[in-house]
């Protein structure tokens, strides 16, 4: 009897060693590589869960296999299952309406909700109310000893997801209080909570969804997502918005990240936040903006300032377009074309034919000369480069872009990338070194074929003594 219990104890322990190198095998080579994996990619890489082994393991089946989010404790009711199967026609009929819609909710949650992990979150409490409460059914009449395997083997479930992810989740057992994560704004929340109530009092558009803001500040603020203002923010142009966050919602500051810019970079807002704001802080992913008060343009016009028109004839060039507007470099052969569209005179530059290498490159800008630099910019200490531009979607990339570049000796240039298809407003700023000697204002232009053009109307160049 004594060697039974003895050859009882082994088969234990070998079955509790087995099952620990079945789940380190299992976390070490798929879920950890699919983490790794993920991570290496973007944002939106790893929420569409790309490849097929991650889209089952990570995604479909993501309430099995999801391991950071659910353990594996929930693999139990696998065999829950198997057993009601094999035993379908002893089941009451609660039980496979239950079973039933348990399996339609995996299915449905499944597909739709693959993505993220929160969605299938919900299922998670009863799946594990399920297996407990079907284990608790199968032991309660056990001997003693059934009982102690059942229970050790849950402990050990639960004892190794614990130790296993503690290092990863810790911080969660009291994220609200330790605002020091690095994922919160502390900077930015700290300047804002400390601000002065003025009048008028400071009011915070905000953009951004992880709410954040609404955790650990209480000034008065209004979110982006609100459905009341939900039309009036995504339906207006540039300036009506202005003027509706400015007269309507007395908004003066708008609390924003990186990854609500990026979304939104195609929309007025964008426009708002790339023009008509000055940043006042940055940290960690979030932004804090004043608005202006007054329109750029309106604010630029009220400065010193001199602005440049494009040129008023059509032409064909390989080398200087005027005396101040010239190609800087070229590789193949453009057509410039000035047209009126709308009552507004508008500038389409065009590929016609490609280099000798098969090269299409275009680099052309305004130069300014001793003239120019002795009348203005040697009492200046900015240029700023304000234009309106229409690009193809397919040259949204590094190698199209506006710059602002100054000659001391060496030349250094500043670059602002198109980020939009269609057309844009966009402003670039750059301070002038004190000894610089020329100043050029130009663009990028590289098509990948004679049917892509570039448009540009509205082109400014403003010289002024501070950063505005």
């Amino acid at each position: 009897m004594r060697l039974k219990r003895i050859e009882h104890f082994f088969l234990i322990l070998i079955l509790i060693a087995i099952i620990l190198l079945f789940l380190r095998s299992i976390y070490v080579k798929i879920d950890e590589q699919i983490q790794n994996d993920s991570l290496q990619k973007n944002y939106q890489y790893y929420r569409d869960i790309d490849t097929p082994h991650k889209k089952w393991l990570n995604g479909y089946l993501g309430i099995f296999f999801r391991f950071k989010s659910f353990g594996n404790i929930n693999w139990l009711i696998i065999p829950f299952f198997i057993y009601l199967l094999v035993t379908f026609k002893k089941r009451e009929r609660w039980e496979l309406a239950l079973a039933f819609v348990y399996l339609l909710t995996v299915t449905l949650l499944g597909i739709k909700g693959y993505r993220n992990w929160r969605y299938q979150l919900t299922l998670f409490p009863f799946t594990i109310t399920i297996i407990l409460l079907t284990i608790w059914e199968y032991i309660k009449n056990r001997s003693p000893h059934t009982k102690i395997v059942v229970f050790s083997l849950l402990g050990l479930l639960i004892t190794y997801n614990f130790c296993h992810y503690f290092g990863s989740y810790k911080y969660l057992w009291n994220h609200k209080a330790d605002i020091s994560f690095k994922t919160y704004p502390t900077q930015v929340l700290s300047y804002i909570n400390n601000m002065k109530d003025t009048i008028p009092e400071p009011v915070f558009l905000i953009c951004d969804g992880s709410n954040v803001f609404f955790y650990y500040s209480n000034k008065r603020s209004i979110p982006y997502y609100s459905p009341e203002y939900r039309r009036e923010f995504r339906r207006k142009t540039r300036a009506q918005l202005y003027y509706f966050l400015k007269n309507e919602l007395k908004a003066n500051y708008i609390f924003s990240s990186w990854r609500f810019e990026a979304d939104n970079r195609n929309k007025s807002i964008g426009e708002i936040l790339n023009l008509d704001c000055k940043q006042i802080m940055s940290d960690r992913g979030y932004q804090l903006y004043q608005i202006r008060e007054h329109l750029l343009e309106e604010e630029l016009d009220s400065k010193a300032s001199t602005e440049y028109k494009v040129w008023d004839s059509e032409a064909e060039v390989n080398e200087n377009i005027s005396s101040l507007l010239k190609v800087q470099g070229i590789r193949g052969k453009f057509s410039f074309k000035y047209e009126t569209i709308k009552n507004k005179k508008i500038l389409i530059v065009r590929n016609k034919e490609e280099g000798e290498k098969g090269e299409r490159i275009l680099q052309f800008g305004y130069t300014l000369d001793k003239e120019i630099i002795n009348t203005y910019s040697l009492r200046s200490k900015y240029v700023y480069f304000l234009l309106t531009v229409k690009i193809p979607g397919n040259l949204i990339n590094k190698q199209n872009y506006i710059f602002i570049q100054d000659f001391d000796g060496t030349w250094k240039r500043k670059k602002m990338y198109f980020s939009r298809p269609g057309w844009r407003s966009y402003l670039i700023s750059k301070q002038i070194r004190t000894q610089s000697s020329e100043i050029g204002v130009g663009f990028s232009f590289r098509p990948e074929s004679s049917e892509n053009e570039i448009a540009i109307s509205d082109v400014k160049i403003y010289f002024l003594d501070h950063a505005i």
